[in-house]
């Protein structure tokens, strides 16, 4: 998980420091050429990264809203970060498990990394678990940060 931490640190975003929002996320996809396609997505797929032909895309269901949209975009953002430019994988599958099962190394990366961006250490620390829902997060959102916090210290 360091690989995370330092690439995520070498952004100069402030991860995990602070709540990164969605207009950061499409300055830095801009800023790397990273194409953005919303559309409907099916199986519970939440995003897509793709190389294709010379040519990053992120896909986002466009059925996804507020936090779980954000998670997505992160998530995406953390396997262009990680895990390219492995050009010899073609894409990464994001919300559905029979999917990206052989993957789950590189999800955890990207679900952390995710994780990290959307609810960072300081609000993990100092906001009560009613305070996180009132931000929005769901139950489920709230203990994987943890869990991510409790197996990574990040």
């Amino acid at each position: 998980m360091q690989n995370v931490v330092k690439k995520a640190r070498n952004l100069r975003i402030h991860w995990n420091e602070t709540h990164l929002n969605e207009d950061l996320f499409l300055f830095l996809t801009e800023n790397y050429s990273i194409e953005i396609v919303e559309m409907n997505l099916r199986n519970n797929i939440n995003g897509i990264s793709w190389y294709v032909m010379d040519q990053h895309i992120i896909t986002i269901n466009s059925k996804l809203s507020g936090f779980e949209r954000l998670l997505t975009m992160w998530h995406e953002f953390g396997h262009y970060l990680m895990h390219f430019p492995n050009k010899t994988v073609g894409s990464y599958f994001w919300g559905d498990e029979k999917i990206y099962k052989g993957n789950r190394k590189q999800e955890n990366e990207a679900d952390a990394f995710a994780y990290c961006a959307v609810i960072p250490l300081i609000w993990l620390k100092e906001k009560t678990f009613t305070d996180l829902l009132d931000e929005g997060f769901t139950d489920e959102q709230i203990w994987k940060r943890k869990e991510i916090y409790e197996r990574y210290k990040i």
